[in-house]
């Protein structure tokens, strides 16, 4: 069969996928993966053959259209949401209804999922991991070392990470929670209990915002010589810290590139109950969890216990000067991490790709056709408009601004580069050959012999 793997945001899950698609290249798989046009090579171009098809947004419709044709659905979920028990959960009640496999990062995911779930469905529930967490790795530092980073920031830089979305967000929080709730995979933020919830996150986080801005400060002067990268969430209002910070010249805000690019070259890692953390923690960056408010119903119990524990600017600055983090508390802490990411028992890519290699045959492999002429014509018009209608003011021109940043124009050399690293890193991995499809759309098949 052909896999494909819808992309929702680039810089966050180009590298996985990329990951994952070379291990079923292993297997003798092709891969379609990219924005939205992989959607209509699976329901509108080739509509009607099998395929293996990573679901994210628990469409029981779409889904079930895959098994009808005699495919294969699996559930990758990218948020880390399902670590622990929260109100803000993907409907894998309604997921279940319709999917082969649905692979959790762990087992304690795994637990959590079950608990949502029709006692007939458990067996669907596989602990695989995620992809992305086999490239959290300290082998791979070297496939996410960024010159143009390095040039602009040196090494050891000091990487202040924020997740403020809720408190600091592009959008209106009304609009966004009614957008959301308007999207069949996220009904639950329709819920009235599920709204009171982010709006206590909404006050937490404004409480939290005003004093990491205060942290950036201190340490452009306590580490003049250093550069202070200040990376927001991309779903935050970057220009809030730009102003913040317009009269510190070694203070820098940037999150144009993927997170793990600046976790690879930097000397620290300051972040508050966020992934970036733990995903620091895994590469052997020195982390250290900046917490200067309190609040046990709305902290992530795991990933308030990553890093060197600091409540005050002048913690943090001297967990700086300290250095590397003990050797103890770094085994500890990954140590809790085991129950969470089975990818630090074996691979998570792997393992997803012998459970598609195991759904299928080499017979059934086939290659989604090209374009007409027409469908391209048709896709180069739907971005033109969107970069039209991305000029609109208000409400409608940042909606669509967030989509476009989202999913940029990507080159097919920048896959093929990343391919090359990914392949430098793991010896292993198979050669394949990379085409571009459509604008942001991407094909990898197996080389032969």
């Amino acid at each position: 069969m052909l896999c494909a793997i819808p992309i929702e945001i680039v810089n966050r899950e180009l590298d996985a996928v990329l990951y994952l698609a070379l291990h079923l290249a292993g297997r003798g798989l092709p891969t379609l993966m990219g924005d939205y046009m992989v959607r209509r090579w699976v329901f509108r171009f080739d509509k009607g053959k099998p395929v293996i098809y990573f679901d994210q947004d628990q469409s029981l419709r779409d889904n079930q259209a895959v098994l009808d044709a005699g495919g294969v659905v699996f559930n990758l979920n990218q948020e880390g949401l399902v670590l622990e028990d929260s109100l803000e959960q993907a409907d894998y009640a309604l997921a279940v209804r319709a999917l082969t496999m649905l692979f959790a990062w762990g087992e304690a995911g795994r637990r959590n999922i079950l608990r949502r779930i029709p006692e007939d469905r458990h067996s669907l529930v596989k602990v695989t991991g995620h992809p992305s967490f086999d490239l959290a790795n300290e082998r791979f530092v070297p496939f996410y070392r960024d010159p143009e980073i390095i040039a602009a920031h040196g090494e050891g830089h000091i990487q202040i990470n924020t997740n403020f979305s809720y408190a600091n967000l592009k959008m209106d929080l009304d609009r966004y929670i009614k957008m959301l709730s308007g999207m069949d995979e996220w009904k639950i933020y329709g819920d009235k209990a599920v709204q009171e919830y982010v709006w206590k996150l909404h006050d937490f986080q404004a409480g939290l915002l005003d004093k990491y801005i205060e942290l950036a400060g201190v340490l452009a002067d306590a580490f003049p010589d250093r550069h202070v990268v200040f990376r927001p969430h991309p779903m935050e209002n970057r220009d809030r810290y730009v102003q913040a910070f317009r009269s510190l010249p070694n203070v820098f805000v940037d999150n144009a590139k993927p997170v793990r690019n600046w976790l690879a070259s930097a000397g620290h890692v300051v972040h508050c109950d966020c992934t970036t953390g733990m995903e620091a923690l895994l590469m052997g960056r020195p982390v250290i969890g900046y917490r200067p408010v309190e609040n046990a119903e709305l902290t992530n119990r795991l990933f308030a216990g990553i890093g060197v524990p600091a409540d005050t600017p002048e913690a943090v600055a001297e967990a700086v000067r300290a250095g590397d983090m003990p050797v103890e508390m770094r085994r500890a802490q990954l140590a809790t991490l085991s129950p969470y990411l089975a990818n630090l028992e074996e691979s998570a890519a792997g393992r997803i790709a012998d459970y598609a290699a195991s759904c299928t045959s080499p017979d059934k492999v086939w290659l989604p056709r090209p374009l007409r002429w027409t469908e391209r014509l048709e896709c180069f018009r739907k971005h033109v408009s969107k970069l039209i209608r991305a000029r609109q003011p208000g409400h409608n021109g940042r909606k669509v601004r967030y989509a476009l940043e989202k999913f940029p124009p990507t080159n097919v050399a920048v896959l093929i580069d990343k391919v090359r690293r990914l392949r430098e890193a793991e010896p292993s991995l198979p050669a394949v050959r990379v085409e571009q499809v459509a604008l942001n759309t991407f094909l990898m098949v197996p080389e032969k012999g």
